[in-house]
């Protein structure tokens, strides 16, 4: 049955510091798939919100998806130890994928959730390959079965059919990226063998439970978060009285429950029986929705309750609302939190079970291997390991976002309604400072130590100023700046905005200031016409950053030109493998530079990179001959001229310089491109790494 606790801070601050019982996970999936109610129905189970108001924020009611990522701790309890589940709830939406980029980082694990109809999305797709990236562990949540039995009237076969299929499709998927992923890491470990003789060391393929999905690997789960029921194999377990591992092995597969020998046998198929899935799982379900959606049978609901041990009273039996029953009995027969809980605590890893290649990634830029690093760097690698909040050890904290929060809402400036022993205790406090002329710093210690919990609580000033959207920071001098956000896309959508009032300019400025700094993904640059230009990643992206510009950060009204997209052409790195899954790190060594360092210095070459290291070209340095320095310094005035024209339309530059200095510029440009060739100049060597 589902029950709801509710858990103090006191309890929340033992759990941190036991660093075995923190789970740090997040939600991901396309946008509609039922995030935000699997979010609300495990914070319900914390008492923080009523199940009622499951996935009803206002600002997500209006448009039908979040915007924003939300952050919470909660508490579980399982065989009677506590965890401390830090969960992030992420945006489906492709305009907020920044979101995804900083929750991955920050998790150990993730929930995906497919919508069983819908299937795999891009969305989908994206945030699996993200956490692929970060090395999270994943589990995997069907959900919206309702809809194949309430919408589609799919028999219970048929609904086991269409999960079989989106499962395989899943299954699939990741292979695919899988092998592209691991030869990505073998070409990787192919040149540090090279550079440091080592054969490197590849565990990526010694736990098949930790790439794929599947209900034998106890990583996937079945729900409906809307009509609050979730099936696990604990639940089977515990409803047929089979051992955890037969059960394991047999539940989803070719297999069948033998009612009369009471044994699990192989070959449903060929033997033309229902396989235990269908058995024991969809038909129940179905049973359940047939009599209370679809045909409404009050007596046979009565049954079923009985049955399953769910308690209903007459007046839950006949209300006109039909899922007022339906959630009555699943909250009490498949209740979603524990469930869930359940499985992060078994298949999500602890901090201290920290993926090595995470830690690595984290603390080396792209394009630098761990090895190069300081050795004092490289012990910190260690202090990753041992997770430990012992005063000794190094704080590394790494700030993945910012949030803009009014100072009156902190807890510290709430006022607070004092008891007569409260009152009592800050006149002794009084009459201890007034009687005592000095305190050290020892006895200032011990006075904090005897105040509340609440007092150990310990900001971070003056990030706001920095001008950053992440950072590191470390008690430790050689900590390096942590890894930045990786986006899956670039923002396209520009718009030009300016205060109505230009005395309110000041505000404005501030306003995008924090703007810029709480959303990782929008870039924010100032014309000289003292118009800011917003960058973001579409619509719904612009609208929000609109809205909190004006209503949060800002709080000015402003005027918004209308949104342009810019198409460029751009240089993106060369496939690691082929439609055949084949590698082409082979092929792709041609484009590898052939000329040592001091080869390029003799021949005046230098060696230049793009900012996103796709792109290396190679430039033949030269000085210039005395013609062409004397040329550009006569024809000064006529390049000042060329300058202040570079970037406006030609039409209009055309038509605002006479004929005479048009004749000026075209007769230099003639005459240089003639000195130039006379040099005999070479052109720029181009490669691609």
């Amino acid at each position: 049955m589902s029950t709801t606790r509710t858990y103090s801070s006191e309890i929340l601050f033992e759990l941190q510091e036991d660093t075995e019982s923190i789970r740090n996970i997040c939600i991901l999936a396309h946008v509609r798939h039922g995030k935000t109610t699997l979010a609300d129905d495990l914070l319900a189970s914390n008492g923080i919100i009523s199940t009622r108001l499951a996935g009803k924020a206002k600002a997500e009611q209006i448009r039908g998806i979040t915007m924003k990522s939300s952050a919470v701790s909660l508490v579980h309890q399982k065989d009677n130890k506590k965890y401390l589940i830090n969960l992030i709830d992420t945006p489906g939406h492709v305009d907020f994928s920044s979101e995804i980029s900083t929750a991955v980082q920050l998790c150990d694990g993730a929930i995906i959730l497919v919508d069983v109809v819908e299937g795999l999305r891009s969305q989908t797709l994206a945030a699996l390959r993200q956490a692929w990236l970060e090395h999270l562990r994943i589990i995997l949540v069907f959900n919206k079965i309702d809809r194949l039995f309430v919408e589609l009237k799919w028999s219970p076969r048929e609904a086991y059919l269409r999960i079989h299929g989106v499962l395989k499709h899943i299954n699939d998927v990741v292979a695919k990226q899988f092998t592209s992923l691991l030869l990505e890491k073998s070409a990787e470990q192919e040149v540090m063998k090279k550079a440091n003789n080592d054969d490197g060391d590849d565990n990526w393929t010694k736990n098949e439970s930790r790439i794929y999905f599947s209900p034998d690997y106890n990583n996937v789960l079945f729900a409906s978060t809307l009509d609050e029921f979730i099936i696990s194999q604990i639940y089977m377990q515990k409803k047929l009285s089979v051992k955890r591992e037969i059960l394991m092995k047999t539940l989803w597969g070719d297999y069948y429950f033998d009612k009369k020998t009471k044994r699990v046998c192989k070959g449903a198929q060929s033997k033309g029986q229902k396989p235990m899935f269908v058995q024991f799982i969809f038909e129940n379900l179905w049973s359940v929705y047939e009599a209370i959606i679809i045909r409404r049978d009050n007596g046979k609901l009565e049954k079923i309750a009985a049955s399953i041990g769910a308690k209903l009273t007459p007046r839950d039996i006949q209300h006109t609302d039909p899922y007022v029953p339906l959630h009555l009995i699943f909250n009490q027969w498949l209740p979603i939190a524990s469930a869930v809980f359940d499985m992060v605590v078994v298949q999500l890893p602890n901090p201290k079970a920290l993926n090595i290649e995470k830690i690595e990634q984290l603390m080396c830029n792209k394009g630098r291997r761990f090895d190069t690093l300081l050795s004092e760097t490289q012990q910190l690698k260690q202090a990753f390991i041992n997770c430990s909040s012992d005063d000794q050890e190094p704080v590394i904290i790494y700030v993945s976002k910012l949030f803009y929060v009014n100072k009156n809402a902190l807890s510290q400036n709430r006022h607070k309604s004092l008891t007569a022993e409260d009152i009592a205790q800050e006149r002794e406090l009084i009459k201890e400072k007034e009687a005592e002329e000095t305190t050290t710093n020892e006895e200032l210690t011990n006075e904090t130590k005897k105040r509340s919990i609440d007092d150990r609580k310990r900001s971070i000033g003056q990030l706001d100023s920095l001008g950053l959207k992440s950072a590191t920071l470390s008690t430790n001098i050689f900590c390096p700046s942590f890894s930045g956000l990786q986006f899956e896309a670039s923002p396209i959508v520009r718009v030009a905005i300016k205060s109505k009032d230009s005395s309110q300019m000041e505000q404005l400025r501030h306003g995008v200031h924090l703007l810029n700094q709480a959303d990782p993904f929008v870039e924010c640059t100032l014309k000289d016409t003292s118009e800011y230009i917003l960058s973001t990643a579409g619509e719904e992206h612009l609208q929000r950053c609109i809205d909190d510009l004006t209503k949060i950060y800002a709080r000015i009204e402003i005027n918004v030109s209308t949104p342009t997209i810019p198409f460029h052409e751009t240089i993106i790195a060369p496939p690691k493998v082929d439609f055949l899954n084949e590698s082409l790190a082979n092929q792709q060594q041609q484009f590898e530079s052939n000329k040592t360092i001091e080869e390029r210095l003799s021949c005046l070459l230098v060696e230049l990179s793009t900012p996103n290291g796709q792109c290396t070209f190679q430039i033949r340095a030269v000085e210039l001959s005395d013609d062409i320095a004397v040329s550009l310094k006569i024809h000064s005035k006529l390049l000042a001229v060329i300058e202040e024209a570079q970037g406006r339309d030609d039409r209009k530059v055309i038509v605002q310089l006479n004929d005479q200095t048009l004749d000026q510029i075209r007769q230099l440009r003639e005459r240089l491109n003639a000195k130039i060739y006379c040099c005999k100049w070479k052109y720029m060597e181009f490669k691609y790494s």
